[in-house]
Parts: structure tokens; C-alpha cells; sequence
């Protein structure tokens, strides 16, 4: 395989996963790729010790921008900002929300608790 090698598993997560997460995450994409990307930071932020990835993709969950953060992909009624596009995305954007808050409560950042409402309604 031609390309770049990396000698350890921190360097494909800080150099190789990263540099392409950042060109959507700074770009503000508004898509389902967001929140997967927040997910994936927070991990690459723990495994490589990575205060600032890690507290960069929390804030972004919280408030990204567009709807990419969790209190703009749940309206205040509840309804999910891809309602009216298709079931499985709905699915696949709050599974990830899910998911990014489970690995912070790990750490102990409740992101459970974003909007301080159940499941984030």
C-alpha cells in the first residue's frame, strides 16, 4: 500500500481520522455526517489524551452550528429535525447523540443532560 505510514495507533487517529474529520467539522456541515464526526472526535480525544479535540466535539454537541448541535437537531417540541425526510435518519442522528454521550459519560461529562429535559426533547 503507497501513502503515508504511521508508526503507532495515535498518530492514525491524530494525523490520518482527524485531518479528515476536520474538513467537515469546521466547515459546519449540517448533515447526519456531523454528528458521527462528534462522536468519533470525542473518541479520538480519549484515546490520544486529547483534551482539546475532546472538549472541541462536547462543545459542538451542545452547540454546533446549523443544526449539527443537539439542541438545534431537537426542535422544542420534539420533533427531530429530519422528521420529514426519512425514518432512518432520525434514527441514525439520535443514536449518534446517544452514543457521543455515552463515551463523555465515561469521562464524566454528562451530555445526557444537555437540555436539561429527557432524552433531549
Amino acid at each position: 500500500m503507497e501513502g503515508k505510514r504511521y508508526n503507532t495507533i495515535p498518530e492514525i487517529g491524530t494525523n490520518g481520522i482527524l485531518s479528515n474529520c476536520k474538513r467537515f467539522f469546521y466547515r459546519g456541515q449540517r448533515k447526519l455526517g456531523m454528528r458521527l464526526i462528534i462522536n468519533t472526535l470525542l473518541c479520538i480525544g480519549i484515546f490520544t489524551d486529547n483534551h482539546a479535540i475532546f472538549n472541541t466535539a462536547a462543545e459542538r454537541y451542545y452547540r454546533g452550528p446549523g443544526n449539527s448541535g443537539i439542541t438545534k437537531y431537537i426542535y422544542p417540541n420534539g420533533q427531530i429535525q429530519e422528521t420529514t425526510r426519512d425514518w432512518d435518519h432520525v434514527q441514525l442522528g439520535i443514536g449518534e447523540f446517544a452514543k457521543a454521550a455515552q463515551v463523555a459519560w465515561t469521562q464524566g461529562l454528562d451530555l445526557y443532560g444537555a437540555t436539561n429535559k429527557p432524552a433531549g426533547v
